[in-house]
Parts: structure tokens; sequence; C-alpha cells
């Protein structure tokens, strides 16, 4: 798909997205806070409390609040299935979840129950909006392709991580007797991880890699099947792990899991030694760590058995989480951003008959410089982070300082695409 088959037409006001998108690294810089303010102890156990608050800022805040936006902008753009009332929608949905990712950090933090139980309550219906509004879309524009098959499928994820979230939450706070909670735990971070995020970046980059970075089209075959494969192994691996069957039979299908992850991930990877346009580009840094991560990953859960439990848990979660999927997120947020800021006044100059302006190029909404100083701070941060995991004492606090900076570095940017194109905006409209 070209930008100029893209049609704005529907498509939701450019501050709906950009108020997800901004929110993100705040929530990224809050959960650096919490680091800091946890100390050391935080990486004692995968359960602490300043943990699990960090974990859900980082996945519940930070990652779906990326996710959210981008789905509310590319559905009239990319499948021409506009959110009804999406401006009422995206407000509403903006509110409840990072309402509901701050109570529910916050009672993490405390072992506060009537916080966590309001947290629960609020992201309830802030996603079940979003999914239910969504949803109504994506059917109503009928099959669809690739990519919009897999945002079903995400949402279908997303509707199960919810409703496991909310089982745990009651769970936790005695509402319910869940047995195994552990186990039932580690079926909701799953689904969140490989069920919600994973599908849909997979799905999302099955347009926007082709688009921005000029590479041939993924495999058919692998857009056909990858996704259903991904599902039913996931599924598997959810009922055998609950079920308590054979640890080696779990196994396999876990490996099976990161396999065909790995799979896509090493398909991205050759598509961009495939680029057409050879000019350097600094959000490919960020795609191609994030994936090339996916084996070290790998590696590590071969040789699990040879690392102390805890800190095995607490490395594959930095990265996987930061690693992985928000380094891959950051290399989106710079693809996607400058593009709308472009997009949107090339629409407002045509419709408003403007044809005596030349709009910037899409690169000078956030600059190549910008990007890269973000870039190593965000790796400087990864590295320190796992660090922190061996010699907490030492490397906590450095890893912290890092990655506040990489995200306030971040929301800069953002803001200053955000910002030019506001000016831009005026001009075209005679108000500057």
């Amino acid at each position: 798909m070209q930008a100029r088959s893209l049609s704005l037409e529907q498509a939701p006001p450019y501050r709906i997205p950009l108020r997800f998108f901004i929110t993100a690294p705040v929530l990224g810089m809050l959960a650096a806070l919490l680091i800091m303010l946890a100390g050391p102890q935080i990486w004692s156990s995968r359960w602490s409390s300043g943990l699990l608050a960090v974990t859900h800022l980082l996945t519940l805040g930070y990652m779906s609040m990326v996710m959210l936006g981008a789905m509310l902008q590319m559905l009239p753009v990319l499948a021409g299935a506009p959110v009804p009332k999406v401006v009422l929608t995206g407000g509403l949905v903006h509110f409840f979840t990072l309402t509901g990712s701050l109570l529910l950090a916050a009672g993490f933090v405390w072992a506060e129950q009537t916080l966590l139980l309001t947290a629960a309550a609020m992201l309830t219906l802030g996603y079940g909006l979003f999914v239910s509004m969504t949803m109504f879309a994506l059917y109503r524009k009928g099959a669809g392709n690739p990519t919009i098959q897999g945002m079903r499928v995400a949402l279908m994820g997303l509707l199960l991580v919810v409703g496991l979230g909310l089982l745990l939450t009651l769970g936790f706070t005695g509402r319910l007797v869940l047995p195994s909670i552990h186990l039932w735990t580690n079926v909701h971070l799953s689904w969140g991880i490989a069920g919600w995020f994973a599908v849909l970046l997979i799905s999302v980059s099955y347009q926007v890699v082709p688009m921005f970075q000029v590479t041939p089209e993924y495999p058919k075959w692998m857009r056909r099947w990858l996704l259903p494969l991904l599902l039913i192994t996931l599924a598997i691996w959810s009922l055998l792990s609950l079920k308590g069957a054979s640890l080696v039979l779990e196994t396999m299908m876990l490996g099976l899991l990161l396999l065909e992850l790995t799979l896509f991930a090493a398909t991205t990877l050759w598509l961009f030694s495939k680029r057409k346009r050879k000019v350097p580009d600094n959000t490919v840094l960020f795609w191609r760590i994030g994936i090339s991560l996916f084996g070290l990953v790998m590696l590590l859960l071969i040789l699990g058995k040879y690392l102390p439990a805890v800190q095995l848990e607490l490395i594959l979660g930095v990265l996987i989480v930061q690693g992985i999927l928000l380094t891959m997120i950051n290399g989106m947020l710079y693809r996607i951003v400058p593009f709308l800021s472009w997009f949107h006044l090339q629409h407002l100059q045509l419709s408003e008959g403007r044809f005596d302006m030349k709009l910037p190029h899409m690169k000078s909404f956030i600059t190549d410089q910008a990007v890269r100083r973000q870039f190593y701070v965000h790796l400087a941060s990864l590295f320190c982070m796992l660090g922190a995991v061996y010699y907490p004492q030492l490397m906590t606090y450095p890893a912290a300082i890092l990655f506040f900076l990489s995200n306030l570095l971040l929301m800069w940017n953002l803001g200053m695409s955000w910002s030019r194109h506001n000016g831009i905006r005026k001009e075209i409209l005679g108000e500057g």
C-alpha cells in the first residue's frame, strides 16, 4: 500500500491519536520514577509490589496507549472503517485506560484493594468501549486484508487479557477463589504479550513495513497462516499450563510459540535488507535491535536451566517488554507521527486550495539527530536495566535515570512534531 492510496476523509482529528502517543512516554517516565523510589529491592522477585506496578504501567499504560491510538487512526485510513463517534470514543477510552492504569499501579504500590478494584472497573470500561467500537467498525467493513483480519484477532486477544485481568484482581483481593493464581497470572501475561501486542504488531507490520521502509511485501503464506498458528499454539500452551500438564509438553509448545515469533522477526530483518530506498533511516535501528533480541530470548530459554529461576524471569521480562516491544514501538512512533503530521497537512492544504505553500519533508518533523540521540539513550537504559537484575545496588538507579531520560526525549520529539504541525496548520488556514 502506498501513501497516495490512503484516505483521510474519515480519519479522526490529529489530536486524537497524538493524545495517546504522547501519554505513553509520560507513563514510561512515571515507571522510571517508581523504580528509583523502590530502589534495588524491586528486583527481589517478579511479584514485588513495585515491579508489578512498573510492569502494568509499561504494558497497560505505555504499550497499550500506542496501540489504541494507532488503531483509532489506522482503521479509517488503512481500512476505510472509521470508529463511530471517534472524538467522544477516543476521549473516553483515553480517560478510562489512563486513570485505570494509574490506579492499578497505585493499588500495587500501596497494597490497597479499593484502588485495585476501582482500577479494574475503569480498565474494563475503557477497553470494553474500545473493543466494541472498533469491532463494530471492522465487521461493518467486511472480510478485509490480512492487517484487518489480524486486528480483529488482536481485539479478541485484548478482550481475553482484560477478562483474565479482572479475574486476577478479584482473586488477589479475595473476592474470588482462584486456584493456582500464579499459573493464571502467567497465562494473563502471555496473552497480553503474544495474543494482544504481538498479534497487533505483526498485523500492522504487514502494512507499515513495506509502506514506510519501501521493502517487498511479507510472504503471502506468512500473512495467511502465521497468526492462526500463533493463536492455536498459544491456546494449547495456556490449557497445558493451567491443567498442570507435563513440563516437557508445555516447554515444547512454548518453544514452538517463540519459534513462530522468531520466524516473523527473521523475515522482517530479511525485508529490511531488501529495502528499495537505500537512504539511511534511523528508525530501522529500533526495529533491528528489537527484532534481533528474539534470538536472545530463545537462547535464554534453552539455557535457562543453568540460570537462577528468579533472575531468568526478570531478564526475560526486561528483554521482552523493554528490549523487544518498547524498542519496536519507539521505532513505529518515529515513522507514524511524522507521517501523520505531513499527511494531515497535505489533506488540509488540498481542501483549502493553498497550493502556494510547500509542505516540509516528513523527516523535518523529527530530525535524524533527535531520533539517534533518543535511540542511544534507550539502548543504554536497556543495558543498564539488564545489569540491574544481577547488580541491583550498582545499576538500578543509573538504569532508572536513563529510562526516564529516554522517555523524556521521546516525549519531546513527539511534542516537537505536533508543535510544528500546528504551526504549519495555522499558516495554511491563515491564522498565523
